[in-house]
């Protein structure tokens, strides 16, 4: 179903709201984006041709898009269903599967098996059930998969932002009462 140009920037006004990063629509401006981009070639620096991989809150589906061309395997892409609707329609991208879920459900990793890596970049501190989305990353692994997350430290007053943590060592305490510490890498 595609949409007229009108009906794209009118969503786009909505969608890309500062929070939820579109590339396209500039929002933030350019630190915003080189943040962004920063992120992204970290996290597909740490990737390996052959990963199976998910990304737990894959926004707009570009990011999903680059780690699928460096593990060249088929690579899940998890958010919530509206922004899945969205990302399908942005990034579609062969090799990379799209599933809509609600984050603070308990068990919606269930369904998708393990992974030998499991990309979470900037989502953690929006999460209502942190607990649960923790126990669902811990879920997707097996004994040697590697974690890559990622989330603001320091003061924050971001309105979206329902989680934060002062330090780096403070973040990986609160994970790592669920994920391997050994195993976990924050970019």
């Amino acid at each position: 179903n595609e949409m007229t140009q009108e009906e794209y920037l009118a969503v786009m006004g909505k969608w890309a709201d500062g929070e939820r990063f579109v590339p396209e629509a500039f929002v933030g401006g350019l630190s915003n984006v080189y943040s962004h981009f920063a992120h992204w070639q970290r996290v597909q620096e740490l990737l390996n041709e052959g990963d199976r991989a998910i990304e737990v809150g894959c926004g707009c589906g570009l990011s999903s898009r680059i780690y699928s061309l460096k593990t060249r395997c088929l690579l899940v892409a998890v958010d919530k269903p509206d922004v899945v609707d969205m990302s399908k329609q942005m990034y579609p991208t062969p090799g990379v599967l799209f599933q809509g879920t609600d984050l603070n459900w308990i068990g919606w990793s269930s369904v998708l098996g393990e992974f030998d890596v499991v990309v979470c970049v900037d989502v953690i501190e929006h999460v209502q059930n942190k607990d649960a989305m923790l126990s669902n990353l811990t879920a997707l692994g097996h004994d040697q998969t590697r974690w890559i997350l990622t989330t603001p430290i320091g003061p924050d007053d971001n309105p979206w932002h329902l989680h934060h943590w002062d330090s780096v060592e403070d973040f990986l305490d609160d994970v790592c009462r669920y994920l391997p510490r050994e195993r976990v890498v924050r970019v």
